[in-house]
């Protein structure tokens, strides 16, 4: 297949350099990036791609060649060997999706009192981007003060300072030529000195592929094959997983204040904590999606006056079964919206939606339970009455207990509210008090009825005693 010529790809300038002043962060610039021209779903996650190295090395060949961006290239015949990438820059890839940045170089002869710049931009480039891409030109492998060298050291010991994501580094060796050293001895050459960083590191862990995937790359010179420069980039690209996202996979439209967030950090010397920058960036827009939700769920009509109410007119398995029904589209709505923020927070906060929902509804749904419930008794005795009268001395507990398991199974459903359980022990309980005064009272009926049947036949006999001691004196 023939290689496509790049498609242009907006470039902003998201830090500028400026000596001896505040270099803030073109956070306007960069929404404005994102909202122009990123994916109309900012959900969409982005990964983020990197390039650092020496001055004038092609950094931005490279990006414009495997991501179809724009970003300035030097032209040695114009402008000889002078910093053609000044700042922070970025552009949008599209195919595939990622946002791109090209770090100003070191070395660079025009800011050599401002070297700070240089380790601060390589620290933001190493804390935010899921890959990087070290740029080297294979002379100055071997050369261990050459001008990418030292700085290829401090994006690995800064591994030990700071508490960042897994990281890919791809080392691309620049004007690689085949015929003058093979790609083995050149890689060995170029992993020793990082094994070396590795075998002084006090912290194992945090060197280890746990937080590295170290990856080397031999690109043939642009000047003299460029077809073969070309390919090579294409392949890479290709890889399976090779740009797959590596940290938090927040969707596209939380870069700008993460970056910001991180700039700010690395200006003023903070120790960098990427996870727990983006736990509490999480948190905070799992709980702005949380209130949206509320809010909107609370301004429905239908929901208001089913709350209000529902419970004077519908059964509590209706008022539960209605509610079950708004929760599950409203939590299916929350999961989609926050699905690529952090797992841990966004169920957190989803946990707390769910619990709001069910605590607005529930003096609702007990209404209706309540209403059913005094229904339930009023029924339950006056089956208790029927057979306490064909059968006093029945074993109502067998009853009562049949009764008690009736109400049970027609709220067993009602899994929302926690008070379920004691519902049904109070309705049992009701229900044992209910049959004990009912016992009372047919108890006190029966001994009432036959106290009466005794006294007329006491009266009856004393009669009849009379009249035959009458008739026996009279005798």
């Amino acid at each position: 297949m023939a290689y496509q010529t790049p498609l242009a790809s907006p470039v902003i300038q998201m830090v500028k350099r400026v000596q001896g002043k505040e270099k803030d962060l073109n956070t306007s610039g960069i929404k404005k990036l994102i909202h122009d021209h990123c994916s109309n779903d900012y959900n969409v996650p982005y990964t983020v791609v990197s390039i650092i190295g020496a001055q004038s090395s092609g950094k931005s060949t490279l990006m414009n060649t495997m991501f179809k961006t724009e970003f300035q290239m030097l032209n040695q015949q114009t402008q000889g060997r002078r910093a053609t990438t000044e700042g922070i820059w970025a552009a949008v890839s599209k195919d595939p999706n990622a946002i791109v940045l090209d770090i100003e170089g070191a070395d660079g002869q025009e800011h050599q009192d401002d070297a700070g710049f240089e380790n601060q931009a390589a620290l933001f480039a190493l804390s935010i981007s899921d890959v990087i891409f070290f740029n080297i030109n294979v002379q100055d492998i071997g050369r261990m003060h050459g001008a990418s060298i030292p700085l290829l050291r401090t994006i690995f010991q800064e591994r030990l300072n700071h508490n960042m994501h897994r990281t890919k580094v791809v080392i691309a060796v620049r004007d690689y030529n085949h015929k003058k050293a093979s790609e083995s001895f050149l890689r060995q050459q170029l992993l020793s000195p990082l094994k070396k960083i590795f075998d002084e590191s006090t912290n194992k862990e945090k060197m280890s592929t746990k937080y590295y995937d170290t990856s080397v790359e031999f690109f043939p010179h642009f000047d003299y094959d460029e077809r073969a420069f070309q390919k090579k980039c294409q392949d890479i690209i290709a890889q399976p997983g090779f740009l797959k996202k590596r940290q938090q996979n927040w969707p596209v439209d939380e870069f700008p204040n993460l970056a910001e967030k991180l700039w700010k950090s690395i200006l003023q010397n903070e120790k960098l904590n990427m996870p727990s920058y983006w736990v509490l960036l999480s948190r905070e827009r799992c709980e702005a999606v949380m209130n949206k939700k509320l809010l909107s769920l609370q301004a429905n009509d239908d929901y208001k006056s089913l709350l209000t109410e529902g419970y004077r007119t519908i059964s509590p398995i209706e008022f539960h079964a209605a509610v079950k029904r708004i929760l599950q589209t409203i939590l299916h709505e929350y999961s989609d919206a926050t699905k690529y923020f952090d797992e841990e927070q966004a169920n957190k906060v989803k946990d707390n939606l769910r619990t709001q929902i069910i605590r607005d509804a529930e003096p609702g749904f007990m209404r209706a339970l309540d209403n059913h419930v005094e229904v339930f008794l009023t029924n339950a005795t006056e089956e208790i009455k029927k057979c306490m009268e064909r059968n006093l001395f029945e074993d109502m507990d067998g009853v009562v207990t049949k009764q008690s398991m009736n109400f049970m199974h027609q709220i067993q459903d009602l899994e929302l509210y926690d008070d379920i359980a004691g519902e049904c022990q109070q309705v049992e309980k009701n229900l044992r008090v209910l049959t004990r005064q009912i016992r009372n009272r047919c108890v006190m009926n029966f001994v009432g009825r036959y106290a009466k049947k005794f006294l007329l036949m006491a009266g009856q006999l004393t009669s009849i005693g009379v009249t035959l001691g009458g008739a026996f004196i009279g005798n």
